[in-house]
C-alpha cells in the first residue's frame, strides 16, 4: 500500500515537471499550425496523460524497481512528444535524459548478452534513421536520429522492432484521419517523435505479452 501511495505521489511529481519542463522548452519556439492548448490546458492534459500512463504502469508492472523507473521514462516520452507535435523539436536535453534512464533500466535488468544487445540496437536504429535522413531529404531530422538510438537502448533488439511497429501504425492512422477530414495533404510532413515515444511506451509495458500471444498463434 505504502509503494502505491508512493508510485501516485511519483506520478504527481513527475506530471509536474513535466509541465514544467515542456512550458520552458516551448515558450521561445514558434507552434506548429494546430489546436494546441494554451499553458493551463496543456498542463491538464500532461497531467491526465501521467495518470493514465501510471494506472497501465501499475496494472503492467505493479510497484516494484521497474514501475517507479517506468513512470519517469513515460514521463520523459510524454515531454518528448508534446513538445515535438507542438514546435517539432526534441530537446537535446530531454533526449539526453531517456538515454541515461535507458541505461539505468539497463542496470536494473542487467546481464551481459542485455547490454551488448540493446547497446546494438542503439546502433542500428539511429543508423538506419541517419542513413534515412541521407537517403530522402527532409525525411527524419537530427532530433528523431537521437531519439531512435535512445528508444533501440532502451528497448533493445526485439522489442524495438514491436515499437516501429506500433509507431508507423498510428502515425499512419494519424495521417489518414487528417488527410480525410483535410488537414494534411500529401504534401505536408508529420512529426514522428509522437508516435516514436508512443510505440516505446507501448512496447515497453506490453511487449511481452505481444510477444506471448504471436507466438503462441504462430507456434498452435
Amino acid at each position: 500500500m505504502i509503494l502505491a501511495v508512493l508510485l501516485w505521489a511519483l506520478a504527481l511529481a513527475c506530471g509536474w515537471a513535466t509541465n514544467q519542463a515542456v512550458d520552458r522548452m516551448i515558450s521561445k519556439k514558434p507552434l506548429l499550425p494546430g489546436p494546441w492548448f494554451p499553458a493551463r490546458r496543456r498542463g491538464f492534459f500532461l497531467l491526465t496523460g501521467m495518470m493514465l500512463a501510471t494506472v497501465l504502469t501499475y496494472w503492467r508492472l505493479g510497484t516494484g524497481a521497474s514501475a517507479f523507473l517506468a513512470v519517469v521514462i513515460l514521463a520523459c516520452l510524454l515531454a518528448l512528444a508534446v513538445t515535438d507535435q507542438q514546435c517539432s523539436l526534441l530537446p537535446d536535453k530531454l533526449v539526453l535524459t531517456l538515454a541515461v534512464l535507458a541505461a539505468l533500466w539497463i542496470a536494473l535488468h542487467f546481464t551481459v548478452q542485455m547490454l551488448w544487445t540493446h547497446l546494438a540496437a542503439a546502433l542500428v536504429c539511429g543508423g538506419v534513421f541517419y542513413l534515412l535522413a541521407l537517403v530522402v531529404k527532409g525525411a527524419v531530422g537530427g532530433g528523431d536520429i537521437k531519439l531512435m538510438a535512445c528508444c533501440g537502448l532502451l528497448l533493445g533488439p526485439g522489442d524495438v522492432f514491436l515499437m516501429a511497429v506500433f509507431a508507423f501504425v498510428a502515425a499512419g492512422l494519424v495521417a489518414a484521419v487528417l488527410l480525410m477530414v483535410r488537414k494534411k495533404s500529401l504534401k505536408d510532413a508529420i512529426s514522428l517523435g509522437p508516435y516514436i515515444c508512443l510505440g516505446t511506451a507501448l512496447s515497453l509495458l506490453f511487449a511481452p505479452t505481444v510477444w506471448t500471444w504471436y507466438w503462441g498463434i504462430l507456434l498452435a
